[in-house]
């Protein structure tokens, strides 16, 4: 309850999807729209500064115009989406600066997700929280597309600590030069709810270009580190045995599987040379036995888990 009468919780104009179908339904929706604003001809050039681009289209009349933001990043769109997909807040600040809060609400399938996430503004403002599905789309030419659309969600709903704001987001990842390189280009609409000065506006606008600035920036500083992970090797690489990159795995249990192979080698090395000399089948028999009973089980998780993770994926 408010001094203005009771406090509400959702928006009615928002979807509110319960199973994985509604989701499923609601992000072919609207990445039925997104394509069309990707490919229509009524976005007017505004600015291009430092290798970025900014363009607007009038969203029927709405105070913030549709925006639109391209670049070029020196590396593959999987790379990219690794990098864009993170829910690390303070990896996240590095280059969007604005944001306060991000929270993984919800897992509904391997690609889609929903999300909540608190964006700063300047002080004589509210900030405003998004409670948004966050969908990841993989075209037949290799162009990723990450995009969302705010709902409602049990979870959050709308409370008096800031502003809900309503609108989408999309991210083309686009491969060019053979796949080396990745155009980026991402669309916004965004209905912040409630008064915004007009100052205030632009400044927004001009914060989406930083940010996609920024975006490179981060992305050059990392991708060196994230090329060198996912080409790991090391005494034994379990990746090495399948047909899937390593950067399916966790890096702490690549390093754990891999002690306990190599600690296993030298066990049997060390075997192998009990057997070397021994000149009776009783002591061969016992020597076996010894190690069957220390090093059996350790070996069974090995295999099992070779096989259920690495052979069968």
């Amino acid at each position: 309850m408010s001094w203005f009468g009771p406090q509400i919780e959702f928006y009615e104009e928002e979807a509110s999807p319960k199973s994985v179908d509604d989701y499923l339904a609601l992000s072919d929706a609207c990445f039925e729209g997104i394509q069309k604003l990707l490919h229509s001809d009524e976005w007017i050039p505004v600015t291009d500064e430092k290798g970025v681009q900014m363009f607007e289209m009038d969203d029927n009349g709405a105070p913030i115009p549709l925006l639109r933001i391209e670049t070029v990043f020196e590396g593959t769109p999987e790379e990219l989406n690794e990098i864009q997909s993170s829910f690390n807040l303070e990896e996240r600040k590095k280059y969007d600066p604005d944001i306060k809060e991000l929270e993984l609400l919800e897992k509904i399938t391997d690609e889609l997700c929903v999300l909540y996430s608190v964006v700063k503004t300047p002080s004589i403002v509210s900030d405003r929280d998004f409670a948004a599905f966050r969908m990841i789309k993989q075209l037949d030419d290799g162009t990723i597309c990450a995009f969302g659309h705010t709902i409602n969600h049990s979870k959050k709903p709308i409370t008096s600590q800031a502003v809900r704001a309503k609108g989408l987001t999309a991210l083309y990842m686009i491969p060019i030069d053979g796949g080396a390189r990745t155009k980026a280009i991402k669309i916004m609409k965004i209905d912040p709810m409630g008064s915004i000065p007009k100052w205030v506006i632009n400044m927004g606008k001009k914060n989406a270009a930083v940010s996609m600035r920024l975006t490179v920036k981060y992305f050059d500083s990392v991708i060196e580190d994230i090329r060198a992970k996912n080409r790991y090797t090391g005494p034994y690489d379990v990746s090495t045995d399948s047909d899937i990159y390593y950067d399916f795995y966790d890096q702490s249990e690549i390093n754990h599987l891999n002690d306990v192979i190599t600690e296993l080698r030298g066990h049997v090395s060390s075997l192998q040379k009990q057997i070397a000399v021994v000149d009776h089948p009783h002591t061969l028999f016992e020597s076996l036995k010894r190690f069957l009973l220390a090093y059996g089980w350790p070996l069974l998780v090995v295999l099992l888990y070779h096989y259920l993770f690495v052979r069968r994926r």
